[in-house]
């Protein structure tokens, strides 16, 4: 297992879709107890907020801590990025 999983650069919003959920699910899987998920997207590219934080939930991941800018300022409901430090959810460890 791994410590940290970084995905930045809007990675995310490049996949099809239909494999955002399996490619979160399969980071989890990787996770080391204790180990955090780091990832980072702009808003506007056909993956909502709302939706990566359903995604999340389901693969069973939390966040710890969520910034609008990689400068680590605070995330808002009018940020138009979003930077997502991820744990396994207590069900999930």
């Amino acid at each position: 297992g791994f410590d940290i999983v970084v995905c930045a650069g809007n990675v995310l919003t490049f996949l099809d879709p239909a494999t955002r959920r399996p490619v979160l699910e399969r980071f989890a899987t990787h996770l080391r107890t204790g180990g955090r998920i780091v990832t980072g997207f702009g808003s506007g590219r056909e993956y909502s907020f709302d939706e990566f934080f359903a995604d999340i939930d389901q693969v069973g991941l939390r966040p710890d801590l969520l910034l609008s800018t990689w400068d680590l300022r605070p995330f808002t409901g009018d940020a138009d990025f979003l930077v997502a430090v991820l744990s396994l959810s207590p069900r999930s460890s």
